[in-house]
């Protein structure tokens, strides 16, 4: 059996944000003239890199490692490119269908609600990209498996609605929670809960790249050779693996504002030799603060350039 991984971009990037095409520079408008210019942002980009050297970030190394334990192809889901493969050179971009940044696209498309089903599919019907569909059907041989946070598995799960069943039974998904899928989706949803996250874990890390460590987890347990494999075997593999694996003790974490995280920061700056890693655990388990990964990492920044300038760099 051959596979295939399908997993979400990533915000962190290895072009600088300044060399990006920024969504903040769209002019509002309908669904089709949004994507239409956004397009031809992208076209007239300079800066060009393959899918797999601009996203960053753990998850995509853990994809990086699932790929090359299956010799298989990688696609990305993504925001501002639609479906691309991860040998495809692209332009380097900023844009989110995740609310809340200020590169969510969904804040230049009137009228609103915003639906990102809607601006996947024109995103790629104008970029002229392989639908998911086509995609899957390609060959019957093939083992789909997706990675995707819930943001980005609803904005392709209309599409995957329409696949019939013989083509969903060749999908496994990693990530997204079983409460907020449709129904016809949880046979094909692996049973990964807080346990990965759990002491017991060989892949404990953030909620951010939960997707990406489920799937990495499940090609450790999987017998490679197998020819065919069967949807129930595979929730079974799951289930006796996390039989073995506690929940993670519940910390109760102090609310602190921006001021006092980077004092901490700083505080902490040469203990953790200014590695974010490192002062985000100590934030977190030693400091017993809490700190939503985005903020963190803005705050992080800001005490960079601080700790920069006092030692004249």
């Amino acid at each position: 059996m051959s596979y295939v991984v399908i997993t979400s971009c990533s915000s962190r990037k290895s072009i600088p944000k300044e060399l990006r095409v920024p969504a903040e520079g769209l002019q509002k408008g309908q669904m089709e003239e949004v994507a239409t210019q956004w397009v031809s942002m992208l076209a007239v980009n300079s800066t060009s890199i393959s899918c797999g050297q601009l996203y960053q970030g753990r998850g995509v190394q853990e994809i990086k490692k699932v790929a090359s334990e299956l010799e298989c192809r990688v696609w990305f889901i993504s925001a501002g490119l639609g479906l691309v493969n991860a040998d495809q050179t692209v332009p380097a971009y900023n844009l989110t269908v995740s609310k809340g940044s200020s590169e969510f696209v969904g804040n230049k498309v009137i009228p609103l609600p915003f639906n990102s089903y809607l601006w996947w599919r024109e995103l790629n019907r104008i970029r002229g990209n392989i639908t998911l569909d086509a995609l899957i059907s390609k060959d019957n041989d093939n083992l789909f498996l997706l990675a995707l946070p819930a943001s980005y598995f609803d904005m392709i799960a209309p599409e995957l609605m329409m696949l019939p069943e013989s083509k969903l039974s060749r999908l496994r998904i990693f990530g997204p929670s079983k409460s907020k899928i449709n129904k016809r989706f949880h046979n094909i949803l692996m049973p990964y809960d807080d346990r990965l996250n759990g002491p017991d874990s060989p892949l404990r890390g953030t909620y951010s790249d939960f997707p990406q460590r489920a799937l990495r987890h499940f090609v450790s347990i999987i017998d490679k050779r197998l020819p065919v494999r069967e949807v129930a075997y595979d929730r079974q593999l799951v289930n006796a693996s996390l039989k073995k694996m506690r929940l993670p003790q519940v910390i109760e974490r102090a609310k602190a504002s921006d001021e006092e995280i980077s004092l901490i920061l700083q505080r902490n700056w040469a203990q953790c030799a200014g590695q974010s890693s490192k002062l985000l655990r100590l934030l977190r388990d030693v400091e017993l603060t809490a700190c939503e990964q985005k903020r963190f990492s803005r705050i992080f920044h800001s005490v960079n350039k601080i700790m920069s300038n006092q030692h004249g760099r």
